[in-house]
């Protein structure tokens, strides 16, 4: 499927750079971090409320896509970024693997997507062909019903959060390191920027 490309419209936030750094700084001391207490992938959508119209069509294995929100994308709401969650799509049952914590590794609908998010963004990995992007994927449904755990090591692959599934599934599948910076976490916003990733769409209300 070919993919049209689209603007962000200049949203990269320097300060969201400036947190992830910080977080692993602390991490790397032995410090307790702000990641501790939101967890990669808490969400609350107590007062979320989003319309977004996307073309699902222009989705294919393994594109990776992110959401800033519920809240205002503040360092108050997302201590580790600028985006706070990412899931893969599945091409087959046209929805996505993600991770939470009550939740472990689980499917969310495209629904989910547009509507509990203030601003969206879709990224493919150009440089993975398409038998490469559907293993990945497989390689995704195998890791359902595994447990959640924020601070798993990128070589753990019995746990899992959000951001980390589809680094794990290119990792291992498609031989492609999408973490723009090699930290300790692999952040959705090292996701975004990874020079390996493609924005394909984006969406804000």
């Amino acid at each position: 499927m070919a993919h049209t490309y689209r603007s962000l419209s200049g949203k990269w936030l320097e300060k969201s750079k400036k947190e992830r750094e910080n977080a692993e700084k602390d991490r790397a001391n032995g410090k307790s971090t702000k990641i501790e207490a939101s967890s990669l992938g808490t969400q609350d959508f107590s007062t979320a409320s989003y319309d977004h119209s996307i073309d699902w069509s222009d989705w294919d294995y393994a594109d990776v896509i992110v959401g800033n929100g519920p809240s205002s994308g503040s360092s108050n709401s997302v201590p580790y970024g600028y985006y706070r969650h990412a899931a893969t799509y599945d091409g087959r049952s046209e929805d996505f693997i993600s991770a939470m914590p009550d939740e472990g590794v689980y499917r969310e609908t495209q629904n989910f997507w547009e509507t509990e998010y203030r601003e969206v963004a879709g990224f493919f990995a150009s440089s993975a062909n398409t038998t490469e992007r559907v293993v990945a994927v497989q390689y995704l449904r195998d890791q359902i019903g595994e447990p959640y755990l924020w601070d798993s090591s990128k070589t753990t692959y019995s746990k899992w959060y959000c951001s980390k599934l589809p680094y794990v599934a290119y990792e291992k599948k498609a031989d492609l390191n999408i973490d723009t910076d090699g930290g300790y976490w692999v952040f959705p916003d090292d996701i975004a920027e990874d020079n390996d990733m493609d924005l394909f769409m984006s969406s804000e209300n």
